[in-house]
Parts: structure tokens; C-alpha cells; sequence
């Protein structure tokens, strides 16, 4: 579950990385956000188990939510490797990318030392970001040059100041 926490983070962060218009953006808050509750749910599954009951997926009901919601986190990792290419971090996007894949493989079919495999994998793609982030954003659609200059000609035109919207 701290990892579940840890990984709310990084969405937050990357997220914030792209530009505010980015409907990539968007859409890794809402993978992100979702994923991080299936994950957090998958760890309290753990919890449960581990007092000797039955894992939450095999029961009816209400338990049935974390398996859609468990299922978000690869997605998620998806969105956020393609955001970490565009940000110029393929190295990064491509570890994650990885991740996504192996993911749903070591967790649902219960492979312990590829799940290691694969948070490793996580832990050094995202940590790495942490003393690196990037620093341009050139990779990014940028502005038309001189849409401001257009913008005010056009208001003195109309006889309006620069200052309005």
C-alpha cells in the first residue's frame, strides 16, 4: 500500500510535467487516480489474506470492485511511459513500458520473482526521475510564435486594448 501512495505521486508529477492543455494529461490523472485505489484495495486483499481468510477476488459482491480497478494500474503505467517519451525520457518511458506488460503477468498469475522484477523495474524508472527530471520541454507541441502580437493587433483593430482577454 506505500507503494500505492508513492505511485499517486509520481502521476501527480508527471502529469504536472505536461502542459496543462495535454489531454494525455488528463487522462493519466484519471488512469493514475483509479489505478492507485486498485492497487491500495489489492493491498488490503493482502492484509485480509494474511489473517487467513479468502482473497477478496474470490468472493462475490462488492469484493468484485478491485478486480476493474486493479486492472487500471497497467493502463496507467502505459500512459505514463508514452508522457515520459514525450518528455524526452525514453530510457525511463521504456523501463515503464516494460513494467505495464509484466505487471498484470506476475500479479495475476501470482509470479513472485517477476513481480520483484517489475517494482524494481518501477522503483529505478521513477526514482531516477526524482535527481533528473526534465528540464525541457522540446519534445512538446509548442505556442504559434507570435499569437500574442496577432491577438493585440487584432483588439486595436476593434478599437480594444491590449489588456483584454
Amino acid at each position: 500500500m506505500l507503494g500505492a501512495i508513492a505511485y499517486a505521486f509520481v502521476v501527480l508529477r508527471v502529469a504536472a510535467w505536461l502542459p496543462a492543455e495535454s489531454g494525455l494529461a488528463a487522462v493519466i490523472l484519471v488512469t493514475g487516480v483509479v489505478g492507485v485505489v486498485g492497487n491500495a484495495a489489492y493491498g488490503f486483499d493482502a492484509i485480509h489474506q494474511s489473517f487467513g481468510d479468502v482473497e477478496l477476488v474470490d468472493r462475490s459482491g462488492a469484493a468484485n470492485l478491485i478486480k476493474p480497478l486493479g486492472l487500471f494500474v497497467p493502463i496507467s503505467f502505459a500512459l505514463i511511459a508514452l508522457a515520459l517519451a514525450k518528455l524526452g525520457r525514453r530510457p525511463q518511458g521504456l523501463l515503464v513500458l516494460v513494467a505495464a506488460v509484466l505487471w498484470p503477468i506476475a500479479h495475476i498469475a501470482n509470479l513472485g520473482p517477476v513481480a520483484v522484477i517489475t517494482n524494481v523495474g518501477l522503483v529505478v524508472a521513477f526514482g531516477s526521475l526524482v535527481w533528473s527530471p526534465p528540464s525541457s520541454t522540446a519534445t512538446l507541441p509548442q505556442p504559434r510564435r507570435g499569437y500574442r502580437r496577432q491577438q493585440g493587433e487584432h483588439a486595436a483593430a476593434l478599437g480594444l486594448s491590449r489588456s483584454c482577454p
